[in-house]
C-alpha cells in the first residue's frame, strides 16, 4: 500500500469489480488508453483475479478520505516500442474515471509510482506513453519530469482494432534524483 496526501494506492481486490466496471465502462476512459469500455462486472472481476490488474505492481487508486476507487496505476515491463536500454527499466500506466479528471489525482498517483519505481525498486529509467489527443496525460507526465523521446505513428491497439499515433516519454533515475519529478507536488 502506498499513501499520498489525498490517495491510497493498494492492490486490486476482487470486491472492486463493480467499482472498476462503473469507471471503466465510461466511453471517455478506455479508448483514450487503448481499450474498449468494459462490458460487465464479471469481465472486471476477471481482470482483477487473473488479468492485467492482478500483478504485484498494479494498484487501485483510492481516495484516502473515503476508500472509493477512482482509477488504476501500474508498473510493468515496457512494450517493445519504447526501445529500452536496460531490462530493469519499467513502464508506468494509469487512468482515472472521468468524474475525477482535473483535480490533480493522476499527477499525485504518478508521483507516488515514480517514487516507488526509483526509490524502492531501483529502476534506472521509467517510461510512459499516451495516444494523440490525450493532452491530460501529456500534461501529467511533463509535470512529473518525463520528457519526450519519440512518437510512433501506426501504434497497433488490438483491443480497439485500430492504430493511433503514440508518444513516448521517459524519466531517468538521475533526473528524478536531481529533483525533476518532485518539482510539482
Amino acid at each position: 500500500m502506498i499513501e499520498t496526501e489525498r490517495l491510497v494506492l493498494r492492490n486490486w481486490q476482487v470486491d472492486d469489480a463493480e467499482a472498476l466496471f462503473l469507471l471503466a465502462s465510461d466511453p471517455l476512459v478506455g479508448p483514450a488508453c487503448g481499450w474498449q469500455p468494459r462490458g460487465s462486472v464479471e469481465e472486471s472481476r476477471e481482470l482483477i483475479a487473473s488479468g492485467p490488474l492482478s500483478g504485484a505492481e498494479s494498484y487501485a487508486i483510492c481516495l484516502k478520505a473515503t476508500g472509493e476507487v477512482i482509477g488504476s496505476i501500474s508498473l510493468k515491463a515496457p512494450c517493445e516500442h519504447f526501445d529500452v536500454a536496460d531490462e530493469k527499466e519499467l513502464e508506468v500506466g494509469y487512468w482515472l474515471g472521468s468524474a475525477y479528471w482535473g483535480r490533480g489525482y493522476a499527477s499525485e498517483a504518478l508521483g507516488a509510482m515514480v517514487s516507488r519505481a526509483f526509490d524502492d525498486l531501483g529502476c534506472p529509467a521509467l517510461w510512459c506513453g499516451f495516444f494523440e489527443g490525450n493532452d491530460r496525460s501529456k500534461h501529467c507526465m511533463e509535470k512529473r519530469g518525463f520528457t519526450y523521446v519519440r512518437s510512433f505513428p501506426g501504434f497497433e491497439r488490438p483491443l480497439l482494432g485500430d492504430t493511433a499515433l503514440a508518444y513516448f516519454y521517459r524519466l531517468d533515475a538521475a533526473d528524478y534524483r536531481a529533483g525533476g519529478a518532485r518539482l510539482a507536488k
